[in-house]
């Protein structure tokens, strides 16, 4: 609609501002993960390598669910219920 309106330059250029956002929130959510995963971590466990190494939780999450999670094409599988119809 956008380039409809004014142009196909402001439909690139809207979609480079969207593609900011996107990143921007994603930084924002890894994050806001981070620093609850080091919380979480040192209530549940001892202290260990994931004390001195926040990042470390991070990247293991990250490789374990969002990685996998990025590559579904599918979401149906993720509703609630988790049925395929």
């Amino acid at each position: 609609m956008l380039a409809r309106v004014m142009g196909n330059r402001w439909r690139r250029c809207a979609d480079v501002f969207i593609a900011l956002y996107a990143f921007g929130t994603a930084i924002s959510f890894f994050l806001i993960v981070e620093e609850q995963l080091h919380r979480l971590a040192s209530a549940v466990m001892p202290a260990g390598e994931w004390e001195t190494n926040k990042k470390l939780m991070l990247v293991t999450v990250t490789v374990l669910i969002v990685y996998p999670l990025s590559l579904l094409r599918d979401l149906r599988m993720l509703r609630q219920g988790g049925n395929l119809e």
